[in-house]
């Protein structure tokens, strides 16, 4: 066998063990107009006037689903996620070709709402749950589907311990782009604009991507400071679904797949830019805030080396 098959085995392996112990349950919902919608985003000014001005490109309703996963060591996390009614037909032909192929068990599917019974706002956000929670309670399908995971903002990707994630989901990202680059990845990044499909994950500390959601192999972190900044709009990406995060180290060009998930992403940055530590002005200008006395990368001074070896000793013993 080879050794990237074994790897990508193992992975899948403990993917399948991770996806037996969770439970999935789907909370609070509500349903919003497209207005309502777009009020209660954190966006830039021109971007939010340039939006408002394509509303035919969202579509007719928002509806925002409360999820909660927990797993066999008491460990939660909560979130929400907007979908429109066009993702769940997105979603449920993805679930058919899954069946196809042979991934997912067929007469587990529950059926998903016609189209005639789809006019009533508050009407439709029953009948979404309802789908939704039959979807999470699909023994084959949360052990075998991609497409369900990836609906509901769900990967492999470790969020460490006191760090918040924001969003997750597929952008497309550009080559190039670091400020140090051989000829050959100049090329590549200016010339041929080659955009590659990746799974991204938003977190406080910073922004992180891999291959898919499936994978663990971290292809690159960007790390938030006070300097992050980020483009959005035609005029600065080139494209009215692009976003550009500029950070010390790269300038990363991304491109979501329509204007409602560019929407979503950009909120959620713009909140990482308000909330996240980092991004804030701390005390004698360091990209770190201070520490609270009961967090668990507290640090502790040693003028002398008197007590240092006494403390490392009963780190040893307490390991």
């Amino acid at each position: 066998m080879e050794k990237g098959v074994g790897r990508q085995n193992s992975e899948w392996n403990r993917l399948q063990k991770g996806r037996s112990e969770q439970i999935i349950t789907i909370g609070d919902c509500e349903v919003q107009s497209v207005d309502k919608f777009l009020d209660d985003l954190l966006l830039p000014r021109d971007f939010k006037d340039f939006v408002k001005n394509r509303k035919r490109d969202i579509g007719h309703d928002i509806y925002i689903f409360e999820i909660e996963l927990k797993d066999t060591k008491e460990k939660k996390r909560k979130y929400k996620i907007r979908r429109r009614i066009l993702d769940f037909k997105e979603l449920k032909d993805k679930l058919v070709k899954e069946e196809k192929k042979g991934i997912i068990t067929k007469w587990n599917l529950p059926n998903f709402p016609h189209d005639s019974d789809l006019r009533d706002p508050d009407e439709n956000l029953k009948l979404l749950k309802i789908y939704l929670t039959e979807l999470s309670k699909c023994d084959s399908l949360r052990m075998e589907s991609i497409a369900f995971y990836d609906f509901i903002e769900y990967s492999m990707i470790p969020v460490s311990e006191g760090s918040t994630c924001y969003k997750q989901g597929f952008l497309k990202k550009r080559t190039g782009g670091r400020y140090k680059e051989n000829i050959c990845q100049v090329y590549c990044g200016t010339i041929c604009r080659r955009w590659l499909n990746r799974w991204v994950l938003l977190t406080d500390d910073g922004i992180v991507y891999t291959v898919n959601s499936q994978s663990t192999k971290i292809r690159e972190m960007l790390l938030f400071d006070q300097s992050f900044q980020f483009l959005t709009g035609r005029k600065d990406t080139g494209t009215k679904v692009g976003i550009t995060l500029i950070t010390p180290t790269r300038k990363l060009a991304l491109k979501a797949n329509n204007l409602f998930e560019a929407i979503d992403w950009v909120d959620a940055i713009s909140k990482v830019v308000a909330n996240s530590p980092y991004t804030s002005v701390n005390r004698f200008f360091s990209y770190a805030p201070v520490r609270k006395e009961n967090d668990l990368s507290q640090c502790k001074w040693y003028i002398t080396a008197e007590h240092y070896f006494p403390d490392v000793c009963a780190a040893i013993e307490n390991a």
